[in-house]
């Protein structure tokens, strides 16, 4: 589906009072799937034992080129859905011209 076509048939859903509830649930699905990640990554973080977490931390520090080798995977996969290109652009934007001052 090109991004025409999702856009003309999220419009179409839009004018129709169901349509509506069913994108704002839509939303509030991906947003506590969000935010259910985070908490579970934030709480696995919390389990690790203080020298894990250190050596976690310092291991990241270390491999700077794998971690970013990482993003740029994340980054990729998250072309797949709309929203996500966005973030994808401004990210690209930001490194590109980052990299030039």
């Amino acid at each position: 589906m090109t991004q025409v076509a999702e856009a003309q048939a999220q419009q179409k859903l839009v004018q129709t009072p169901e349509g509506q509830r069913l994108l704002q649930q839509l939303a509030i699905r991906r947003g506590i799937s969000a935010l259910a990640l985070i908490a579970a990554l934030g709480l696995f973080l919390l389990w690790l034992p203080l020298s894990s977490r250190r050596l976690l931390i310092s291991s990241l520090i270390g491999n700077l080129l794998l971690l970013g080798l990482l993003i740029f995977g994340l980054m990729a996969i998250s072309l797949l859905w709309s929203s996500g290109q966005v973030l994808d652009v401004w990210l690209f934007r930001a490194l590109t011209l980052r990299s030039y001052s």
